[in-house]
């Protein structure tokens, strides 16, 4: 463990401060403080006992006048004192369960509208993939859509918004879309894979899981790969996944995600009671009652 010291210099010498707590005066010299001073390397750090570590550690100083403001050499470096131990970490070995996804192949979702009765603007919102240019469109009967101006560029991945100008005082109904038409360059250095690459996912074919086999007791990626020649028509790629389930029982679907019109990217936890044999894959978009498409025998449980 490292504590955080002070040293703070006093008309009648300096004082040392650790973990918040004052010690004991120590009556020095100016000259004595400049020699303690010069005793601490870059690191500003030295072995010391504390009224938090009664047994000693090392801890990093800073120096402060005595009215508080800064003072030459200030606080830690570029240097630390210790020696790194350790490794390069090229792979999760132990379970792991996702909490969040973002990225470039976060999953957009529908907000809300309001509309102001006194001026009848009409506020849309939604969440935004942080980097994504959108571009908001409006219809009054979904056989046509007008797109709004200016495009839009979303500074981070909450909910976004966009207002379209008295419109509810001009047309008695009105339905609108955002469409995500660009996106910015991401760093993908540590998030290479299914979740947060730029590139999307390559199936193994129309209709095809991969990988297709899973263990049980384990979790695994798949990328599903949709056929666009059968029917139902898959939805537009900024619909929604709303699920992913495995025919049978103890095999669940989590951290859904949709970066094209034919691919669906899912998480498969298999649990270790899990029947073994092959298991069919059933995608549905948008809703409780949406477009689905199931895959028969797409999966095996080992």
């Amino acid at each position: 463990a490292h504590g955080l010291g002070y040293w703070i210099r006093n008309p009648a010498g300096v004082r040392i401060w650790s973990d918040g707590k004052e010690s004991s005066p120590l009556r020095r010299s100016r000259t004595l403080f400049v020699t303690m001073i010069e005793a601490f390397p870059a690191k500003n750090a030295r072995f010391c006992v504390t009224p938090g570590f009664p047994a000693g550690t090392w801890a990093y100083f800073t120096t402060l006048n005595a009215d508080g403001t800064p003072a030459f050499p200030y606080t830690t470096g570029r240097q630390y004192y210790g020696s790194p131990t350790g490794g390069a970490v090229t792979a999760i070995t132990e379970t792991v369960s996702t909490a969040f996804i973002g990225g470039p192949l976060k999953t957009e979702s529908a907000g809300g509208i309001a509309i102001n009765k006194n001026n009848g603007n009409v506020t849309m919102t939604w969440s935004a993939v942080e980097g994504g240019t959108y571009q908001v469109q409006a219809s009054s009967a979904l056989a046509s859509w007008t797109a709004l101006t200016p495009s839009i560029t979303a500074i981070g991945d909450v909910s976004f918004m966009a207002v379209d100008p008295g419109r509810a005082n001009a047309e008695p109904l009105q339905f609108y879309r955002p469409l995500r038409t660009g996106l910015a360059a991401y760093d993908k250095t540590g998030f290479a894979g299914t979740y947060f690459t730029t590139v999307a996912p390559t199936g193994g074919g129309p209709n095809t899981v991969t990988p297709n086999t899973g263990t049980r007791g384990t979790a695994v990626s798949v990328v599903i790969q949709l056929d666009p020649a059968l029917t139902p028509n898959l939805p537009p790629a900024n619909a929604i996944v709303f699920s992913v389930t495995v025919s049978g029982t103890l095999v669940t679907s989590s951290a859904l995600s949709r970066p094209s019109q034919t691919i669906v990217v899912a998480t498969f936890t298999i649990d270790a009671a899990a029947a073994t044999g092959a298991r069919d894959v059933n995608v549905r978009f948008g809703s409780a009652t949406g477009v689905q498409r199931n895959i028969s025998g797409a999966f095996n449980v080992f």
